[in-house]
């Protein structure tokens, strides 16, 4: 699904052709990345868990570095279409590398009744319940709003069954790391989306200057990420240390960056601002992933990766669609863009 979603950005003739193709791309990342932690967690046992994930966000070093330097080139010099096509050969190389490996497992039952239809519909809901806010947001008509009341009467019905029980009250358990990987991600992604046309709006960045530092957040996430992994003294509260540490780090690079937001205020301490937050969610994230699967059990393992991705994903969609919707007000005149853009990091 993944490979299909790229062949069908990459053919694109059309926006709504081009957008279709990211949908079931996304939806091939899902069940790629729910696959990967259920995997985890019947592979390793949790001595391991934290230098396996300390492994994958090291895997996002390589794009980090090369891949929006070979995108823009691709796009200026050739074909923005080589963008996505170009990537197939890499997919196929990665499913022949893991085909083996999966074959070697032992098969085991499903637990029963966990893959309901239901289930999807519940997550077509929350989607679309995203969706729909957004465009309320973006475009504020009679019909836009009563539309973003309904969606978020589908995402909160989709959310609740999808979700462990207790995550608004970040309840001891399995709860707990699913709520705070929404929160780190949120607030996080929903920053980082805006960095650029920040640096580029307010203080006249190029667009290679205004995604630097996002290069060096991503990298230094890889180093903290390594770090964590290899830690094996303190237990359980020294990952709570971190995981401390690490919301500490990405909230003070958030208010910070709101502060970048000023025209009158150097542009170059967004160098600074943003590589904290990398450190924070190089603690974080590969936490909540051995957390996770430390609290869960066989017969949940499933659904509770998959809800680890969907609280992931659905408060990055909220938090950058706030960002959308700001920018959009911006555009407008009815706020400034610097406005927007405080607005967001605080």
């Amino acid at each position: 699904l993944f490979g299909c979603g790229l062949a069908i950005s990459g053919s694109a003739s059309t926006m709504g052709q081009l957008v279709a193709g990211r949908a079931v791309q996304g939806f091939g990342s899902g069940l790629l990345l729910t696959a990967i932690y259920v995997l985890v967690g019947e592979v390793f046992d949790d001595a391991l868990r934290p230098r396996f994930f300390s492994a994958m966000s090291s895997a996002w070093v390589l794009p980090v570095l090369i891949g929006p330097v070979l995108s823009g080139t691709l796009a200026q010099h050739a074909s923005w279409r080589w963008v996505f096509l170009g990537l197939l050969p890499l997919v196929l190389v990665g499913a022949l590398l893991l085909a083996p490996a999966l074959r070697s497992l032992p098969a085991k039952a499903g637990p029963p009744g966990r893959t309901a239809p239901m289930r999807v519909v519940r997550a077509l809901a929350a989607a679309i319940g995203v969706a729909a806010l957004e465009e309320a947001g973006q475009h504020q008509t009679v019909t836009t709003l009563i539309g973003g009341g309904l969606g978020l009467v589908a995402l909160v019905w989709g959310l609740r069954a999808l979700l462990p029980a207790g995550i608004l009250r970040v309840r001891r358990g399995v709860a707990a790391p699913i709520a705070l990987r929404g929160l780190i991600a949120g607030s996080l992604f929903g920053v980082e989306a805006l960095i650029p046309l920040m640096l580029t709006l307010q203080h006249g960045y190029g667009a290679l200057a205004a995604g630097a530092p996002l290069l060096i957040s991503g990298l230094l996430w890889s180093a903290a990420s390594s770090w964590q992994g290899r830690v094996r003294r303190g237990g359980d509260p020294h990952r709570v240390r971190m995981l401390r540490t690490g919301f500490l780090l990405v909230a003070v690079a958030a208010a910070a960056t709101a502060v970048v937001a000023q025209p009158a205020v150097p542009g170059e301490l967004v160098w600074v601002t943003w590589a904290l937050a990398g450190v924070g969610a190089g603690l974080v994230v590969p936490s909540t992933g051995v957390l996770m699967l430390r609290y869960t059990n066989d017969a949940d393992r499933g659904v509770d990766s998959a809800a680890l991705q969907l609280s992931d994903t659905v408060m990055t969609a909220i938090t950058t669609g706030l960002g959308v919707i700001l920018v959009a007000a911006a555009a407008r005149g009815a706020l400034g863009y610097t406005a927007a853009f405080t607005i967001l990091d605080a």
